[in-house]
Parts: C-alpha cells; structure tokens; sequence
C-alpha cells in the first residue's frame, strides 16, 4: 500500500533537518579545531633572553616604589577575550596591593576594553627596546618595586591565556612580599599573535 503524499513529504523534511543539523555540528567542529591549531605556537618562537640591565627602566617607573605589570595589547589579536579576563582578574586582586598596571600597544591610540581606565599607557617611542623584544601578544612583563626586570613571558601556559592555568599570580604575589624573581625566558604554548613587525619603530 502506497504511503501518503503528506507522509512521505514529512519524511523528507525530517531527513533535511537531520542532514542540515549535521553539517552545521561538523562545520562548528571543524571551525573550532582550525582555531585551536592555528592559535597554538610557542610565545617565545623565536627565542629571547635578556637580563634586566639590557633594558632601560621606562620612565613611566621613575618614582613609583611600586610593583609594576605591563600589559602587552594588540588591538586586532583574535586571542584578547580570553587575556583580557584574565587580566580583569588580576586587577581585581591586586589594585590594592601596590601593583600598578601599565599597558604598551603596537597601535597608537588604541583601547583595550573594560580595562583601558586602569591601565598607564606606555609611550613605545620612550620605550622602543622593550618595544622591539616583544614577540607575541597577549603578554606581560613584570617589574619589581626597585625597578628591576622580574618576569617576561605569557599570563599563563596552555591554548587560553586564561586565570585558571596562570602563574603570573605567583610572581606578584613573591614580589609583594619583597621575594626576587627572575623569570626573564619563557616558552609558553597557547593563543598568542605575532607582534606585527610592520608596526614596530
């Protein structure tokens, strides 16, 4: 016995559904991995060592008896959602605990969100050797309070520069309670985008 016309044009709308809803959760896949591959790469590709005498203090730090973290920005990184959290977080805990937050960008006048109000923007131009040793963003480096050169490197190891695997909280922490540290090359594997060269000075 035939089967209805209404029945079999529901069976092949039911079949057209279930197609379509596999090729949108293969392509989301797809999508998502293509991401997580393209976005993973040493910080540190290509490797820098430096002591903290081979830079300059920037004169942003002059007078401050503070502990200082530079935040480095790139406006157009697809990886700043998740670094920008983490950064919210850190500002969060440690405002009040003399830390003072700076930030240096590879683009003039750029924002940097929610966290543009705390942050002191760093004049690359004052500050170009720093400027010229960062390979990747988003990154950071970390001055004690005598000005002296503690930490340069990723916020945090693994695919998100996110709180939940960061041990930058360690070295401000350390530097707080007037612990030295000299953590000055790292390699990190996660969401980074190479310093546009074009943009350097």
């Amino acid at each position: 016995m035939a089967s209805p016309p209404h029945s079999t044009s529901s069976s092949h709308s039911k079949l057209l559904t279930v197609f379509s809803i596999s090729v949108w959760a293969l392509v989301t896949l797809a999508t998502f991995w293509w991401y997580e591959i393209r976005n993973i790469r040493p910080f540190g590709e290509s490797t820098v060592f430096f002591e903290a005498q081979s830079i300059p203090v920037p004169p942003e730090f002059i007078g401050n008896s503070s502990v200082k973290l530079v935040h480095f920005h790139e406006p157009g990184c697809y990886c700043n959602a998740p670094s920008q959290e983490h950064l919210q977080a850190i500002i969060n805990t440690y405002q009040f605990r003399n830390v003072e937050f700076f930030s240096i960008s590879n683009e003039e006048h750029s924002t940097i969100g929610e966290n543009a109000d705390k942050l002191i923007a760093i004049d690359h131009e004052k500050n170009a050797e720093l400027y010229q040793l960062i390979p990747s963003s988003p990154g950071v480096a970390i001055w004690d309070s005598n000005n002296k050169l503690a930490y340069f490197g990723p916020y945090s190891l693994g695919p998100s520069c996110d709180s939940r695997n960061g041990f930058v909280e360690g070295v401000l922490e350390n530097l707080i309670v007037g612990q030295e540290a000299n953590i000055t090359s790292t390699v990190g594997t996660g969401c980074f985008c190479q310093w546009q060269e074009s943009k350097k000075t």
